[in-house]
């Protein structure tokens, strides 16, 4: 999206219910993480990405 002011609709149900945005986003986190501990080859040493700044 080229336009910042857009909320898309997940952007609304995060700020509506931000314990469950946190619940989601650690969930996620925890399954990145294992997938890269099963199949470190995807995953490029110099390509991380900050997901707390995400």
């Amino acid at each position: 999206m080229s336009d910042p002011s857009v909320v898309t609709s997940l952007e609304w149900y995060a700020n509506k219910y931000p314990e469950i945005a946190e619940r989601c986003n650690n969930a996620l986190m925890e399954l990145i993480d294992k997938q890269a501990a099963t199949t470190p080859e995807l995953v490029a040493a110099d390509s991380e990405i900050d997901m707390n700044g995400f």
